[in-house]
């Protein structure tokens, strides 16, 4: 019996781990299901408290790891297919067995989703990806396209530019709503170009990815761009699969809680990305992960 089992190793999830077992709980993290945090794979983070240098992904991560076991957190790369909830015994069913826990906090995180246009499910994985965990050799001197609306789109198409022999972000808002530090190096950047107000229509190739067709959302015109490679970072999808018919999500899959990253589900918490809320950053994840763990100890010693 464990006193509380975390599903998901990235910022939120450690945060908790840190917190719980600081406090002596008998703390278990299970990180199989999405194989760590999206967060470890940014080359540079140059918004998070407390180092006004910046710090890689990798490093900072690694340094949530080391704080968690320090305080003796237990790690399993065990993947999640259940929760069965029971007030005072929650069960955790993995592709390797049962586990018990008097609370489990869920921290799975979201992934990028599909855009649901022709041609994208045939060409998904041959060409057309949708994790930012690419390496320079899939890029290297090849045309690439971009397709998102977020910071996360045009550090990823930065990144990119390092290797590829040019490449297109189409970005689908009126303007590129990033700091001046961003900015800069868009410009700074010869390699890439910006084709504001673009929407992806169609992906064409018939073995793989050869073209994008985009949709200028204010003309409604058209063009085609030739692409050998391309990344789609526009929706999430939070990572909930297994929780279906377990707890309460949104239209979208999000988890439901409280304030205190509380479900309905008495002993079952959520934190980060995978909850329903307004914004999804490192700090933001590091504050419900507090939160959720601080709230698993209260309920646990209720109980």
């Amino acid at each position: 019996m464990e006193d509380l089992i975390i599903i998901g190793a990235g910022p939120a999830g450690l945060t908790a781990a840190i917190y719980a077992a600081r406090a002596g709980l008998k703390t278990l993290i299970f990180e199989g299901n999405e194989k760590g945090s999206r967060v470890a794979l940014k080359t540079q983070i140059e918004s998070y408290p407390g180092f006004p240098q910046g710090i890689s992904g990798s490093e900072l991560m690694l340094r949530f790891w080391e704080q968690a076991q320090r305080w003796g957190a237990r790690t399993s790369n065990e993947r999640v297919k259940g929760v069965y909830p029971a007030e005072g015994k929650n069960q955790v069913e993995t592709d390797k067995g049962t586990y018990e826990a008097l609370a489990v906090l869920i921290a799975t995180g979201s992934r990028p989703a599909m855009l649901g246009v022709p041609g994208e499910e045939k060409l998904a994985g041959k060409g057309l990806f949708y994790s930012d965990a690419w390496d320079s050799q899939q890029v290297d001197g090849k045309k690439v396209v971009v397709i998102g609306e977020s910071g996360a789109a045009i550090e990823e198409a930065l990144r990119l530019s390092q290797y590829a022999s040019e490449v297109m972000l189409a970005y689908k808002k009126d303007r590129l709503r990033v700091s001046s530090l961003l900015l800069n190096r868009i410009k700074a950047q010869p390699k890439l170009q910006v084709l504001m107000n673009a929407s992806a229509v169609a992906m064409e190739g018939a073995y793989s990815l050869e073209a994008i067709c985009l949709q200028d959302l204010k003309t409604k015109a058209e063009i085609r761009l030739a692409a050998e490679w391309a990344l789609v970072l526009m929706n999430q999808a939070p990572n909930t699969e297994f929780l279906q018919g377990t707890l309460p999500l949104d239209e979208n899959g999000y988890i439901l809680t409280n304030a205190w990253m509380a479900t309905e589900v008495p002993g079952i918490y959520a934190a980060g990305d995978v909850r329903k809320k307004a914004f999804r950053q490192i700090s933001t994840a590091v504050g419900d992960g507090t939160e959720g763990a601080r709230a698993a100890m209260r309920y646990i010693s209720n109980l």
